[in-house]
Protein backbone atom coordinates (compact mmCIF):
# COMPACT_ATOMS: atom_id res chain seq x y z
CA UNK A 1 0.00 0.00 0.00
CA UNK A 2 1.40 3.40 -0.96
CA UNK A 3 2.12 6.09 1.60
CA UNK A 4 0.93 9.60 0.70
CA UNK A 5 1.91 12.79 2.53
CA UNK A 6 -0.78 15.49 2.39
CA UNK A 7 0.44 18.93 3.43
CA UNK A 8 -2.58 20.85 4.64
CA UNK A 9 -2.59 24.60 4.04
CA UNK A 10 -5.81 24.85 6.07
CA UNK A 11 -8.03 23.59 3.27
CA UNK A 12 -11.74 23.32 3.91
CA UNK A 13 -12.01 20.27 1.64
CA UNK A 14 -9.95 17.66 3.50
CA UNK A 15 -12.85 15.22 3.85
CA UNK A 16 -13.21 15.00 0.07
CA UNK A 17 -9.48 14.54 -0.35
CA UNK A 18 -9.47 11.89 2.39
CA UNK A 19 -12.22 10.02 0.55
CA UNK A 20 -10.30 10.24 -2.72
CA UNK A 21 -7.18 8.78 -1.06
CA UNK A 22 -8.95 5.97 0.82
CA UNK A 23 -6.94 3.22 -0.93
CA UNK A 24 -3.64 4.63 0.42
CA UNK A 25 -1.96 5.14 3.77
CA UNK A 26 -2.18 8.88 4.26
CA UNK A 27 -0.53 11.24 6.69
CA UNK A 28 -2.09 14.71 6.88
CA UNK A 29 0.25 17.36 8.32
CA UNK A 30 -0.06 21.09 8.83
CA UNK A 31 2.26 23.08 6.59
CA UNK A 32 4.03 24.45 9.66
CA UNK A 33 5.23 20.91 10.50
CA UNK A 34 7.25 20.21 7.37
CA UNK A 35 10.68 20.74 8.89
CA UNK A 36 10.19 17.73 11.17
CA UNK A 37 9.42 15.29 8.34
CA UNK A 38 11.54 13.16 6.03
CA UNK A 39 9.55 13.33 2.80
CA UNK A 40 11.65 10.65 1.12
CA UNK A 41 9.78 8.16 3.33
CA UNK A 42 6.61 8.79 1.29
CA UNK A 43 5.60 7.71 -2.19
CA UNK A 44 3.98 11.03 -3.16
CA UNK A 45 3.11 14.45 -1.76
CA UNK A 46 -0.10 16.41 -2.21
CA UNK A 47 -0.11 20.10 -1.28
CA UNK A 48 -3.64 21.31 -0.54
CA UNK A 49 -5.02 24.73 -1.29
CA UNK A 50 -5.38 27.23 1.51
CA UNK A 51 -6.56 30.69 2.32
CA UNK A 52 -4.66 31.88 5.41
CA UNK A 53 -2.24 34.06 3.42
CA UNK A 54 -2.15 35.24 -0.15
CA UNK A 55 0.89 34.60 -2.31
CA UNK A 56 1.91 38.24 -2.51
CA UNK A 57 4.29 39.37 0.23
CA UNK A 58 4.11 36.05 2.10
CA UNK A 59 6.97 33.99 0.65
CA UNK A 60 8.39 33.67 4.17
CA UNK A 61 5.21 31.89 5.32
CA UNK A 62 5.53 29.29 2.57
CA UNK A 63 9.33 29.02 2.52
CA UNK A 64 9.44 25.47 3.94
CA UNK A 65 7.08 24.25 1.26
CA UNK A 66 8.95 26.11 -1.50
CA UNK A 67 12.16 24.39 -0.38
CA UNK A 68 10.35 21.05 -0.31
CA UNK A 69 9.28 21.54 -3.92
CA UNK A 70 12.73 22.69 -5.07
CA UNK A 71 14.39 19.58 -3.65
CA UNK A 72 11.56 17.09 -4.09
CA UNK A 73 12.55 13.79 -5.66
CA UNK A 74 9.17 12.07 -5.28
CA UNK A 75 5.93 12.76 -7.20
CA UNK A 76 4.15 15.91 -6.06
CA UNK A 77 0.74 17.41 -6.83
CA UNK A 78 -0.08 20.98 -5.77
CA UNK A 79 -3.55 22.51 -5.79
CA UNK A 80 -4.65 26.15 -6.34
CA UNK A 81 -2.64 28.12 -3.77
CA UNK A 82 0.31 25.89 -4.68
CA UNK A 83 -0.08 26.62 -8.33
CA UNK A 84 0.12 30.33 -7.49
CA UNK A 85 3.09 29.97 -5.12
CA UNK A 86 5.10 27.94 -7.65
CA UNK A 87 4.32 30.38 -10.44
CA UNK A 88 5.43 33.27 -8.22
CA UNK A 89 8.60 31.37 -7.25
CA UNK A 90 9.37 30.99 -10.98
CA UNK A 91 8.93 34.72 -11.47
CA UNK A 92 5.45 34.83 -12.99
CA UNK A 93 3.23 37.81 -12.38
CA UNK A 94 0.05 37.07 -10.44
CA UNK A 95 -3.03 38.77 -11.86
CA UNK A 96 -5.57 39.94 -9.29
CA UNK A 97 -9.00 38.99 -10.65
CA UNK A 98 -10.99 40.88 -8.02
CA UNK A 99 -14.25 39.11 -7.33
CA UNK A 100 -13.76 35.43 -6.57
CA UNK A 101 -14.14 33.11 -9.57
CA UNK A 102 -16.17 30.17 -8.30
CA UNK A 103 -18.01 27.41 -10.11
CA UNK A 104 -17.47 24.90 -12.90
CA UNK A 105 -15.72 26.19 -16.03
CA UNK A 106 -14.29 24.71 -19.27
CA UNK A 107 -10.55 24.18 -19.59
CA UNK A 108 -8.71 23.12 -22.75
CA UNK A 109 -5.99 20.48 -22.68
CA UNK A 110 -3.16 22.03 -24.74
CA UNK A 111 -0.53 19.31 -24.21
CA UNK A 112 -1.28 15.63 -23.70
CA UNK A 113 0.08 14.06 -20.51
CA UNK A 114 -0.54 10.95 -18.42
CA UNK A 115 -2.76 12.90 -15.99
CA UNK A 116 -5.24 13.21 -18.85
CA UNK A 117 -5.37 9.44 -19.51
CA UNK A 118 -8.96 8.20 -19.91
CA UNK A 119 -10.09 11.69 -20.92
CA UNK A 120 -10.82 11.51 -24.63
CA UNK A 121 -11.94 15.08 -25.24
CA UNK A 122 -9.88 18.27 -25.34
CA UNK A 123 -12.19 20.40 -23.16
CA UNK A 124 -12.78 19.38 -19.54
CA UNK A 125 -15.02 20.90 -16.90
CA UNK A 126 -13.24 21.90 -13.68
CA UNK A 127 -14.08 23.46 -10.32
CA UNK A 128 -12.62 26.94 -9.83
CA UNK A 129 -12.42 28.95 -6.60
CA UNK A 130 -9.78 31.70 -6.62
CA UNK A 131 -9.06 35.43 -6.91
CA UNK A 132 -5.66 35.28 -8.61
CA UNK A 133 -4.45 33.86 -11.90
CA UNK A 134 -1.35 33.43 -14.05
CA UNK A 135 -1.34 34.14 -17.77
CA UNK A 136 2.31 33.36 -18.61
CA UNK A 137 5.01 31.17 -17.08
CA UNK A 138 8.54 30.15 -18.02
CA UNK A 139 10.51 27.00 -17.19
CA UNK A 140 7.40 24.89 -16.61
CA UNK A 141 5.20 23.08 -19.13
CA UNK A 142 1.66 24.38 -19.61
CA UNK A 143 -0.69 21.40 -19.99
CA UNK A 144 -4.11 23.09 -19.85
CA UNK A 145 -5.60 26.57 -19.89
CA UNK A 146 -8.94 28.31 -19.82
CA UNK A 147 -9.94 31.25 -21.98
CA UNK A 148 -8.34 33.56 -19.42
CA UNK A 149 -5.44 31.87 -17.64
CA UNK A 150 -3.17 28.85 -17.22
CA UNK A 151 -4.77 25.93 -15.36
CA UNK A 152 -2.30 23.00 -15.24
CA UNK A 153 1.50 23.09 -15.22
CA UNK A 154 4.22 20.48 -14.88
CA UNK A 155 7.93 20.45 -14.15
CA UNK A 156 9.60 19.22 -17.38
CA UNK A 157 12.13 17.06 -15.52
CA UNK A 158 10.26 15.67 -12.50
CA UNK A 159 6.83 14.29 -11.63
CA UNK A 160 5.69 17.61 -10.16
CA UNK A 161 2.24 18.92 -11.14
CA UNK A 162 0.14 21.91 -10.12
CA UNK A 163 -3.45 22.85 -10.91
CA UNK A 164 -5.04 26.28 -10.58
CA UNK A 165 -8.44 24.61 -10.26
CA UNK A 166 -9.57 22.18 -7.57
CA UNK A 167 -9.41 18.49 -8.59
CA UNK A 168 -10.43 17.51 -5.05
CA UNK A 169 -13.85 19.15 -5.52
CA UNK A 170 -16.09 16.70 -7.26
CA UNK A 171 -19.70 15.61 -7.30
CA UNK A 172 -19.13 12.31 -9.08
CA UNK A 173 -16.33 10.76 -11.12
CA UNK A 174 -15.95 13.80 -13.32
CA UNK A 175 -12.88 15.01 -15.17
CA UNK A 176 -11.10 16.83 -12.35
CA UNK A 177 -11.41 13.79 -10.07
CA UNK A 178 -9.80 11.64 -12.77
CA UNK A 179 -6.71 13.91 -12.96
CA UNK A 180 -5.75 13.28 -9.36
CA UNK A 181 -6.49 9.55 -9.68
CA UNK A 182 -4.32 9.39 -12.83
CA UNK A 183 -1.49 11.21 -11.09
CA UNK A 184 -1.53 8.75 -8.20
CA UNK A 185 -1.90 5.65 -10.36
CA UNK A 186 0.89 6.59 -12.77
CA UNK A 187 3.33 8.09 -10.30
CA UNK A 188 2.97 5.36 -7.73
CA UNK A 189 3.46 2.64 -10.34
CA UNK A 190 6.70 4.21 -11.61
CA UNK A 191 8.17 5.52 -8.35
Amino acid sequence: MSHILVVDNHSTHLKKLWWLLDAHRVLFVDYHSLSSLHIDEYDAVILTWGHDFSVENHHDVYQQEIELVKHCSIPLFGICLWFQIICAAYGSHMLWIGEKVKGVFPVEIVKQDMIFDWITWSIIQVAEAHRRSVQQIENLEVLARSDYWIEVIKDPDKLLYWTQFHPELFVDESEWYILLKNFLAHCLSTH
